[in-house]
C-alpha cells in the first residue's frame, strides 16, 4: 500500500487530476450547488479513487472468451444497443419536446424511479433527485439486470 501511495504522489497525472477535482469542487460551490451535495459528490469521488488505487494490479486468471460468438452474446449486444437508443431518444424528447416524453412502458419505469428518487433522495441530491434516480435506473440498473438474466458474467460487464 505504501508503494501505491508513493507512486500516486509521484505521478504528474495524479496531481493534474487532483487539481481538476479541486477546481471542480470550487466551481460547484461557487455556482451555488450547495455545500452538502458538492461535498458528498467530492467525497464519493475521493472514496472511489481510493478504492481504485488500492486494487491490486494482478489480474485474476480468467478463461479466454470464445472466438465464435454465441447467439446469446448477440442478444446481449442488441439489448445494449436498444438501451443506448432508448436513452438517447428519451433525452432528445425531454430536451426538445418537453411534456411529450411519454414512451410506452419505458415512461412508466422512468416515472416510477423518478417518484422514488424524489421521495427518498431529496436530502442527498441538490438538483432533480427524481431525474437522478430515473437516469440511474435507465442507464445502469435495468440494463444490468436484463444482461445478467441473459447470462452475462460480471467480468464481461466490467466487474472483474
Amino acid at each position: 500500500m505504501k508503494q501505491i501511495l508513493k507512486n500516486i504522489l509521484n505521478s504528474r497525472a495524479a496531481w493534474f487530476f487532483a487539481a481538476v477535482w479541486i477546481l471542480s469542487l470550487i466551481y460547484l460551490l461557487a455556482t451555488g450547488n450547495g455545500i452538502i451535495g458538492s461535498s458528498a459528490f467530492a467525497l464519493g469521488i475521493l472514496i472511489f479513487s481510493a478504492i481504485t488505487a488500492a486494487l491490486p494490479n494482478k489480474q485474476p486468471d480468467t478463461q479466454p472468451f470464445e472466438t465464435q460468438k454465441s447467439v446469446l452474446a448477440w442478444v446481449q449486444l442488441l439489448v445494449v444497443l436498444f438501451f443506448v437508443l432508448l436513452t438517447g431518444y428519451r433525452g432528445f424528447v425531454f430536451n426538445m419536446m418537453p411534456g411529450r416524453s411519454n414512451i410506452p412502458v419505458w415512461s412508466w419505469f422512468a416515472d416510477g424511479f423518478a417518484n422514488i428518487g424524489g421521495r427518498y433522495l431529496h436530502t442527498l441530491v441538490d438538483h432533480s433527485p427524481g431525474i437522478a434516480a430515473a437516469n440511474l435506473a435507465g442507464y445502469f440498473l435495468i440494463p444490468f439486470v436484463i444482461l445478467v438474466l441473459l447470462g452475462a458474467r460480471l467480468p464481461e460487464l466490467g466487474f472483474g
